[in-house]
């Protein structure tokens, strides 16, 4: 099972309390950028990922 945290997604309320955050380009992602990430473990392309956790974040786990 893999899941999506949707916390990185984004909405007015959220950003407006996180403020611009350098390392994420001032702004979270849209929801259509997180599915792209689900899109690509259901995908062909992924056929030997196997028990990994992809961060779609934008780079926030890295900053």
């Amino acid at each position: 099972m893999t899941g999506i945290a949707t916390n990185m997604t984004f909405d007015q309320a959220g950003a407006a309390r996180l403020g611009p955050v350098p390392a994420l380009g001032e702004r979270l992602a849209e929801p259509e950028q997180m599915a792209e990430g689900a899109l690509f473990l259901a995908s062909d392309a992924a056929s030997f990922v196997n028990g990994a956790l992809v961060p779609v974040d934008g780079g926030w786990s890295a900053a």
